[in-house]
């Protein structure tokens, strides 16, 4: 038995069946054909056939459309009879995904529709409004299919009548009918799925637990049409006359514009090994002539040869890239092109790793370029390859325990966010895995029957996808119109597949992805302010510096790509890194799975001849890391130099111990040992050592990933060590508006030996800048001024000179900045140069500036020099300064920085405060929340509870409150308005 009208979680919302489910669920009921489509789009689509499959399911490709026929709205479930019906839907859907409302129009469905099956759905609607209408609908349907099918449904609770009369209204046109009974879940039960879907889109509830529109088994579905025999046959013809499957073996690689790619790739990779200076080393020709055997081979000379041009442009335009990412830097001819920046050699990189003849699988180079010009890059592939073959790929995202909890709570009425803070704050995290991790959570459910109904219902939902973005980096390149292999969708103005990168892959397309990385452009900024300042810097990379390594041993990561966290700043303490290959190490352990190693590593580098070596044999490979596999690259070694495989069949094996297959893993093990046995090994430590390396394949790190990013860890270490003043002034800028970082950055340049200077309206510019003094503080970035005010305040002062006075500031910006930027600037001291307080400067900006008000001139009028005119006087209201304490939070507030009260800036004002936290019924069972929100340091201050019931205040001597790190807004927040004070104590 055949279902045609299935809708599945893709139907974004509107569906529930996920494609594991509902296909098991089919050949439970003794479905043999199951037709999958969804509203418009065909997402899914690859999985589904996939799971489908495997399964012994036979599936059928398809989708829902809307289009216009004689006037009229009507829907029609399209299905691929073959592969070039599959082309044919692509089109269809694609045009479905883009065009306004969803409608594919009239003129495109005569075009591509011979190798589709029809089948007009909602004829009923149609029909009940005019036979005459229908039948004038009808009639052009039948001109622009071949096979045309009219659909029928009826529930249990219907009477036969209506099927039977719209079966003898497509009778009289010789259109032959099928059931089309539409399926939005794959059981009767799971009604509150959809509710609470329903609930999430449109935010009002609807109860969908009578819901008709299931699964329902195939005597069932018999029995509701077995006064209609031939709808039944005629459901079933078309199961069997359906015969589409993906084609998942050919490769579909764009071609490069040369005539002999080969040739070229040759000669540019031979001249790259003369300019690494390595053009009479045998070692490297070797390689070189070995990998660039397999590239041409394999066919892929195109490729490289696109990926170079690709690079070569994007350093033609100034465009920061970065030295390489994932096994592509294994590759010494990617090194010869310039595209990576790590010697595959020097580094112990395999190419095997990356390409190799018995794994047929499309290369994969990502390229790193700076955030702000990945849009140049893409653009330059689109306008040479042409748009049609450039596209985005679709980002399915999907719920997620910690998001979709919260939805849960407004749905049953009530607040989650106790609960909220029980789940481990881990990416992916499902409901199973929270209970087991968090015994707060564990015991919460067990209790409290609402929680237990929510995590029920969260684990309904949890993996669906949510929402459609664009894939963060990727974008795919074909040979052909991108249409011709997958459909495509239009997102805010982007083009984008229907498919997901997994299923582009799948289907053998070309992906790049272009991951735009801040760091490329902070470093680009560090550079550019050093030449600025007239000193040479590096042209690609930075040269050895004992300093650099210094600094990192003493676990100084902030602002150092990959270093910043908190756990590798204190493993950088524990390892002390010295060199490349050890920095490599550091990034590749601190990782799930590598991490147990980190001991070891740390104690086999402190006594290496004490370290202990599974076998002889494998010494060479393991010494570099003290013994500990760290590396994919070590298994595949192991494999080759202990039981002789082919660095080919080495990463097989790999990749087999890494996805666990209990058969596939049985065959490699016998390979394996045999292998030892012949090369002098005894069986029972090739067993062991088997055993070991597949227990570690799963978390092995790719060492040319690791390689190439270690690279680019110690070039920003080494402008934030050599210039740190320039360094941060490019970290600032780029986290402009993150005032909890900007803060870190101050203390990490007070301890490198200089500062963050506050903000001045003469001395700032509308971006941060290095000084001989150290950073100076951004216009911009004053909370409440911004970009735009900030670039006026920098073109008035470089056209007419620096402000004299408050007055001269009112009445050359008074017209020009809003009155909240104004007093912004006063009360973060960025005015504080005209020698008046901050309150009394306060209420002058408050008072006069109005951004286009009758007191001063408009922005036009700035062009004239105000040299000769003599400023106007404005009145003040002057009122004495804010109190020390004030002046402290209002810089943090405004900058997110302590400048002039931070006591490791000024000793002499050093302070203490008493945080008072008023507890009321209302925020009682919020205080544990709140409490993790504080920062224990030291005696920097002291946190005191107000019981309003009691009456009675405790102090929490454990806990401490740093007005440095953290402000009260957040905590204010948990505890209500009004119920967080913070008091300065006496001057220590």
């Amino acid at each position: 038995m055949t279902v045609l009208r299935l809708y599945t979680e893709y139907s974004l919302m509107k569906a529930e069946c996920r494609l594991e489910e509902i296909t098991e669920r089919a050949l439970e009921l003794g479905y043999s054909t199951v037709a999958k489509t969804d509203m418009g789009t065909l997402a899914g689509n690859v999985e589904f056939f996939t799971l489908a499959k495997k399964k012994g399911l036979f599936p059928i490709m398809g989708c829902e459309i809307k289009t216009f026929i004689c006037g009229e709205e009507i829907k029609l479930l399209l299905l691929a009879k073959n592969n070039e019906g599959l082309y044919e839907l692509n089109v269809l859907s694609s045009f479905s995904m883009t065009e306004k409302g969803g409608y594919v129009p009239d003129s495109v469905l005569h075009g591509y529709s011979k190798n589709l099956i029809a089948i007009w759905v909602d004829a009923k609607n149609c029909f009940d409004f005019g036979e005459m209408k229908a039948a004038s609908v009808l009639k052009s349907l039948c001109s622009r299919f071949t096979q045309l099918y009219g659909g029928l449904e009826r529930l249990p609770d219907e009477s036969t009548e209506a099927s039977e009369k719209l079966y003898g209204f497509f009778s009289q046109f010789n259109v032959k009918c099928v059931i089309s009974t539409p399926i939005y879940m794959t059981r009767k039960e799971n009604g509150e799925v959809l509710s609470l879907l329903n609930f999430i889109k449109n935010g009002t509830k609807e109860d969908f637990s009578g819901y008709p529109y299931y699964l329902r088994s195939v005597e069932e579905t018999k029995k509701l049409f077995a006064h209609l025999p031939t709808v039944i046959e005629n459901t079933e013809k078309i199961g069997k006359e359906c015969f589409s499957e993906f084609d998942t073996k050919t490769l579909h690689l764009p071609t490069f514009q040369t005539e002999n790619t080969p040739l070229l790739l040759r000669e540019k990779a031979f001249s790259g090994l003369s300019r690494i200076g390595k053009a009479n080393d045998e070692k490297y020709i070797s390689r070189l002539n070995r990998e660039l055997e397999t590239i041409e081979k394999m066919g892929f000379s195109d490729y490289f040869l696109i990926t170079e041009d690709i690079v070569s442009y994007a350093r033609s335009k100034n465009v920061p890239l970065g030295h390489g990412r994932g096994s592509g830097v294994g590759s010494l001819a990617a090194f010869c092109l310039d595209i990576t920046a790590a010697d595959p050699i020097e580094n112990g990189l395999i190419f095997e790793r990356f390409l190799n003849e018995e794994r047929v699988t499309m290369p994969d180079f990502d390229i790193d370029v700076g955030d702000v010009a990945r849009d140049t890059v893409i653009s330059y592939v689109r306008e040479k390859y042409g748009k049609k073959h450039v596209c985005g790929i679709a980002n399915y995202s999907r719920f997620a325990l910690r998001q979709v909890i919260r939805d849960v709570g407004k749905y049953m009425g009530f607040d989650v966010s106790a609960i909220t803070e029980t789940i481990p704050d881990r990416v992916g995290i499902t409901v199973n895995e929270a209970l087991g991790e968090s015994e707060a959570l564990s015991k919460e459910a067990e209790r409290n029957g609402k929680v237990k109904k929510a995590l029920a219902l969260c684990k309904l939902l949890e993996g669906r996808p949510r929402v459609i973005s664009p894939h963060p980096s990727g974008i795919i390149l074909t040979p052909s119109p991108a249409v011709s292999y997958v459909p495509l969708m239009a997102h805010e103005g982007n083009t984008l597949t229907q498919y997901s990168m997994e299923a582009c892959e799948k289907l053998g397309l070309l992906k790049i992805d272009f991951l735009g990385i801040k760091y490329l452009t902070v470093i680009q900024r560090a550079k550019e302010f050093i030449k600025e300042s007239g000193e040479e810097v590096y042209r690609r990379l930075p040269p050895h510096d004992e300093r650099v390594y210094d600094m990192l041993s003493r676990g100084l990561g902030l602002g150092v790509f990959q270093l910043e966290s908190d756990g590798m700043r204190e493993l950088l303490k524990r390892l002390a890194p010295k060199n490349l290959t050890e920095l490599c190490a550091l990034i590749s352990l601190y990782r799930p799975g590598p991490k147990a190693f980190i001991d070891s590593y740390i104690k086999g580098k402190k006594s290496p001849s004490e370290v202990v070596y599974p076998i002889p044999q494998i010494k060479h490979v393991l010494e570099e890391t003290y013994g500990c596999p760290i590396y994919q690259e070590q298994i595949m070694r192991i494999c080759t130099d202990a039981a002789g495989f082919s660095m080919g069949k080495a990463d097989l094996i790999r990749r087999s111990m890494a996805k666990k297959s209990p058969e596939k893993m049985g065959e490699e093990k016998e390979a394996f040992i045999s292998g030892c046995v012949e090369r002098g090994i005894e069986k029972e430590k090739a067993e062991a050592l088997f055993s070991q390396i597949s227990g570690f394949a799963k978390y092995a790190f790719n060492k040319s990933h690791g390689a190439a990013y270690a690279l680019l860890s110690y070039e920003s270490a080494y402008l934030k060590a050599i210039y740190p003043r320039e360094y941060f002034a490019a970290k600032a800028e780029a986290d402009s508006g993150q005032f909890k970082k900007l803060c870190e950055y101050s203390a990490e340049l007070m301890v490198l030996g200089s500062r963050m200077l506050p903000p001045c309206i003469n001395n700032s510019d509308d971006k941060f800048t290095p000084t001989e003094e150290g950073v100076r503080y951004s216009l911009s970035a004053i909370k409440g001024v911004g970009k735009t005010a900030g670039e006026k305040i920098v073109r008035e002062r470089s056209k007419n000179g620096k402000f004299k006075d408050a007055d001269d500031f009112v009445s050359r910006l008074g017209g020009v900045i809003s009155s909240n930027a104004a007093v912004a600037l006063a009360k973060s001291g960025a005015l504080d140069v005209f020698g008046e307080n901050r309150k009394t400067l306060s209420n002058l900006c408050e008072d006069t500036v109005s951004g286009g008000g009758a007191f001063s001139p408009s922005e036009e009028q700035l062009s004239f020099s105000f040299d000769n005119v003599e400023s106007v006087k404005y009145p003040r209201r002057r009122e004495a300064e804010f109190s020390e304490t004030e002046l402290r939070f209002l810089e943090k507030e405004f900058t997110g920085v302590d400048f002039h009260f931070n006591p490791n800036v000024a000793s002499d004002y050093a302070k203490k405060y008493a945080l008072y936290i008023k507890l009321t019924p209302q925020n009682e069972k919020k205080l544990p929340i709140a409490l993790k929100k504080l920062t224990k340091n030291g005696d920097a201050s002291v946190v005191r509870i107000y019981d309003s019931k009691s009456g009675k205040t405790s102090e929490l001597k454990d806990l401490f409150f740093v007005p440095t790190v953290l402000g009260t807004e957040e905590l204010e927040e948990i505890m209500g308005e009004g119920n967080v004070k913070l008091k300065a104590l006496e001057r220590t």
